[in-house]
């Protein structure tokens, strides 16, 4: 067993050999015999369980009647007034809205037409062949 894998199994199953699969104790309890580093961490992970096990869960007393109120509103289905803003946000406000979004892109889209871009031409790089060679040194190429 390899420090990495010790620590690894020592996070997953804390420092208690009794949490770990029975196929690894033996390779672990071996391992912590032969290094120091082992020991330690192993401490350390021992004062982390002790602090974990020291912890007391709560329960909240009303989440469970939040719960049933919920699903007895949601059972009931929808409510005058959340009928009334769907109503109203399906209405007249959205169409307007919609009608001024619209608008607007056209407005854009008239003004991006109407103006005229320019581009600075393109400067091209003429390369003369007959200056790369200008020694009329014959050219080879390796291989051919």
């Amino acid at each position: 067993m390899t420090f990495e894998e010790f620590m690894y199994y020592l996070d997953a199953y804390g420092a208690s050999f009794e949490h770990w699969p029975r196929e690894l104790r033996g390779a672990a309890k071996a391992f912590l015999v032969a290094s120091p580093a082992a020991v330690a961490a192993r401490a350390e992970t021992a004062r982390l369980d002790a602090l974990l096990d020291r912890l007391k869960l709560v329960p909240d007393a009303g989440r469970e009647a939040r719960v049933k109120a919920r699903a007895r509103s949601l059972a009931a289905g929808p409510s005058r007034r959340a009928l009334a803003r769907f109503t109203l946000s399906a209405g007249a406000a959205s169409l307007w809205s919609r009608a001024a979004v619209l608008a607007f892109v056209a407005v854009l889209g008239v003004v991006t037409g109407a103006l005229t871009f320019e581009s600075p031409p393109l400067e091209t790089a003429a390369i003369d062949v007959s200056q790369l060679h200008a020694d009329d040194s014959p050219f080879e190429v390796a291989g051919l």
